[in-house]
């Protein structure tokens, strides 16, 4: 089988982020290929394994089954069984970790005084340094450095134990002090003359809680890993 997500680059992701290709068209055909096929076998089977971790540590809210249109196999086809196995596994080592993050929704930020040009550092810890706002998640970062999500969340976690970064805090967005009156909307351009409206009977309504926000339905944003305790479950 194979697993795409946008949780996680794929292998044309990669393998253009690390400059072997230009293109994502020069990994579909044989003709002018600039990756060999065992190369691109592995990447195709690795960028699989940290698809299917992306998604178990991610949050899924639908599922769609379609048909027709095969994805192409990550390198000779993985089975499902193994693929989900090997993507607890990393979910619990990273679980196990002192400061683990989670992989879609932590921010986090080099921490004060750090010298990002300081020798003798890992690469993989100089480009995490150098992308660490406060606004990019591991998902984010491992689409900017060709690394896996997995990858990046678990040298996230031990450089935040090192102090090397500092977690930013989620905040939740402001609606406006308490009391505080809500600036009026703008009105209306005039309408110029000639133009025929249509009934506004037949115009879309916006009605409250549609704007994404409802607050009939519980936060869905994880928090901790406590959240993600149900997949033990399903490893046994």
């Amino acid at each position: 089988m194979a697993v795409q997500t946008p949780g996680a680059p794929g292998p044309e992701a990669l393998l253009m982020r690390t400059g072997r290709i230009a293109s994502p068209g020069e990994c579909a055909g044989e003709e002018g290929r600039k990756v060999g096929a065992a190369e691109l076998e592995v990447v195709r089977m690795v960028s699989a394994y940290d698809a299917a971790f992306a998604i178990i540590a991610g949050t899924v809210e639908d599922c769609v089954l379609r048909t027709g249109g095969e994805p192409e196999a990550a390198g000779r086809g993985e089975e499902p069984e193994r693929l989900v196995r090997e993507a607890l596994r990393r979910v619990e080592a990273l679980k196990a970790l002192p400061h683990a993050v989670l992989p879609h929704d932590d921010r986090v930020v080099a921490a004060a005084g750090i010298d990002l040009e300081e020798r003798g550092r890992p690469p993989i810890r100089k480009e995490i340094l150098l992308l660490a706002d406060g606004r990019r998640t591991c998902r984010d970062i491992a689409y900017a450095t060709a690394h896996g999500v997995y990858s990046v969340a678990v040298e996230v976690s031990r450089m935040l134990g090192d102090g090397l970064l500092e977690r930013v805090a989620f905040e939740e967005p402001k609606l406006g002090a308490e009391g505080e009156t809500p600036m009026p909307l703008l009105p209306r351009a005039p309408v110029p003359e000639g133009t025929v409206l249509g009934s506004p009977q037949e115009l879309p309504r916006r009605k409250p809680g549609r704007n994404g926000i409802d607050p009939s339905r519980p936060e869905k944003r994880a928090r901790d890993w406590a959240d993600f305790a149900r997949f033990r479950d399903l490893a046994k």
